[in-house]
């Protein structure tokens, strides 16, 4: 590990108090490694609001109603400069990732320019490539009975799609994913992060020059040909989007679909019921976003306040997981259970406020027909009992491989 970044634990401030605080680390803890969603339940059985003295002291929001309050109040919990650990420039520059490192009312601004790329009515028109991609890996992978799922398919499904988007050929999609790799997988190694981070802007930089040079109907240029507060969106905006639509829009979905297949893998009973009635694909697919949701989502105080009875400072760092507030047992009696049915529970795996997921119907979508599609032709798997699955924490958990075999008909 980096000497630059540390868990190690830090000094508790004066004005937390000493029964809030819980020694907690959400990334490189051995616990959470092991068993993420277990590790986060235990925090739920004590006070709403906790204290972390690791990787240099953050609040833990626990539950759904604080976590989502919190989301729905930007003016007290900021989205900018909000990472834990607190890394001044981050590893793509200083400027915020547009739209969301944005605060409102500016957020808004920037945020209405992509609203149509990812509309439902957009998501609809994009169904055809999204099954033909799913199709085209599952087809890949099939006749081999055996597979490793994270690498096959759930990592290069949302890289081929995010190339789409943003006009690029297929033929890059190894090279994004060995950058997404390196600053999702290697959280715990700043130097590496760094490293991505440098080779993924200089290419983004590029790009964008091209794209403004010679614009086209992909999302950049979408970006370059806009305008906001009456002037044209800047280069520099357009490359911030960017940066965004790669850290938000390749790990998310991955992490999704690899926590859904394990799931899968090891409940055959569910597998059956879903492969007999497809009708109860779309609503599995919100419960396992719900029970396995990874975002834990960083916020910074701008303001010294009392948020239910503790005593916040500004610059405080402050810590939302999905998982908290999606497996909270005062809203859900059962809340680690996934139920299978047709209609869903509410969620906010795709967070809430004004800062919720942007793209959520095409993840969704991507979600749904690769469950459909996987299980029209390959039903039955599992994972081999000599597998090691491992897994990655921080602000996005993820699995770091799946490996799944099934037998050959």
């Amino acid at each position: 590990m980096s000497a630059a970044i540390t868990g190690d634990l830090s000094p508790v401030p004066s004005h937390v108090p000493t029964g809030l605080v819980r020694d907690f680390d959400y990334i490189a803890g051995e616990r959470i490694l092991n068993d993420p969603f277990g590790t986060l339940d235990e925090l739920l059985d004590g006070p709403s609001i906790v204290w972390s003295p690791r990787w240099g002291g953050h609040w833990i929001f626990t539950g759904m109603l604080v976590v989502r309050e919190a989301l729905q109040t930007p003016d007290l919990f900021s989205n900018n400069s909000s990472g834990i650990p607190q890394r001044p420039g981050g590893v793509f520059g200083p400027r915020p990732m547009i739209p969301v490192q944005i605060d409102p009312p500016d957020h808004a601004k920037y945020r209405r320019l992509l609203a149509p790329v990812f509309a439902p009515a957009a998501v609809e028109i994009m169904t055809t490539r999204v099954r033909d991609t799913c199709r085209e890996l599952i087809e890949a992978v099939a006749p081999k009975g055996e597979c490793d799922f994270l690498r096959d398919y759930a990592q290069p499904l949302p890289t081929r799609i995010f190339l789409h988007l943003m006009g690029l050929p297929e033929g890059r999609a190894e090279l994004f994913r060995g950058w997404v790799h390196d600053l999702i997988y290697r959280s715990d190694d700043l130097e590496v992060r760094i490293k991505a981070g440098r080779a993924a802007r200089a290419y983004l930089e590029q790009l964008v020059a091209e794209r403004s040079a010679n614009p086209g109907s992909d999302l950049i240029s979408t970006m370059l040909t806009s305008t906001v507060d009456g002037r044209p969106v800047t280069v520099e905006e357009a490359y911030d989007t960017a940066v965004l639509m790669l850290v938000a829009g390749l790990d998310t979905v991955t992490a999704a679909l690899g926590f859904s297949w394990q799931y899968l893998a090891t409940h055959p009973d569910v597998r059956a019921r879903l492969v007999a009635d497809p009708s109860l694909i779309e609503g599995t697919v919100e419960e396992l976003l719900r029970v396995h949701s990874f975002v834990n989502t960083p916020r910074r105080v701008t303001h010294d306040a009392i948020f239910h009875g503790v005593t916040l400072k500004e610059g405080d760092m402050v810590l939302l997981a999905s998982a908290l507030a999606n497996r909270d047992p005062a809203v859900w009696p059962s809340p680690g259970e996934v139920a299978v049915s047709e209609k869903s529970r509410t969620h906010i795996a795709f967070g809430a406020g004004p800062h919720r997921c942007l793209g959520s119907h095409l993840a969704r979508r991507e979600l749904t027909l690769s469950m459909r599609e996987w299980l029209k032709r390959i039903p039955d798997f599992e994972i081999p009992r000599d597998a090691a699955v491992t897994l990655h924490a921080g602000t996005n958990m993820g699995l770091n491989s799946l490996p799944l075999r099934w037998s050959l008909k």
